[in-house]
């Protein structure tokens, strides 16, 4: 399967849910770091705390990886398999403040639940993710984005993609 493809099947609702098939759903949350505060920190405690090496991002190995390092809690796996978001990151900043707007596209809205919860440690199969103690979220959402024929269709508009 192409990573196209593999995008495709995160992101877009199917079969599962035909009604909807096409659209997806849209999770976004604006987080506001504390650079200052990470930037004092030791090297090696910012690579076990985000679980890659800098300035490689090279992903650290399960058996050395924290499991507080965001790494770690980010990932939900069910039945043996990781569960998949189409994720985008964009970093901001201005002289006050400095942050990420995280947005992630899913087929099924429970997924960012998920990690949100393991995120923050409540979903009781472990710690929180250390990350947390460096950045907030301030602001976030979701959102239902219909099919183009869906949106066609509750238009009322004769042409759909």
């Amino acid at each position: 399967m192409s990573k196209g493809e593999e995008r495709t099947q995160a992101a877009l609702i199917g079969a599962e849910d035909p009604d909807f098939s096409g659209g997806a759903y849209v999770f976004n949350q604006r987080y506001v770091h504390d650079l200052r505060k990470f930037a004092a920190l030791p090297q090696a405690e910012q690579e076990n705390m985000i679980g890659r090496s800098r300035p490689e991002s090279i992903e650290m190995p399960d058996d050395r990886k924290p499991p507080t390092a965001h790494i770690s809690r980010v990932v939900v796996e069910e039945n043996a398999e990781e569960l998949q978001i189409v994720r985008y990151s964009f970093p901001y900043g201005t002289v006050n403040e400095a942050g990420l707007m995280f947005i992630a596209y899913t087929r099924d809205l429970a997924i960012p639940r998920k990690m949100l919860a393991r995120l923050a440690g409540t979903a009781g199969d472990g710690p929180s993710d250390r990350l947390l103690e460096y950045t907030r979220a301030v602001s976030g959402g979701h959102f239902f984005v219909p099919s183009a024929d869906l949106l066609a269709q509750l238009t009322g508009s004769a042409k759909s993609r």
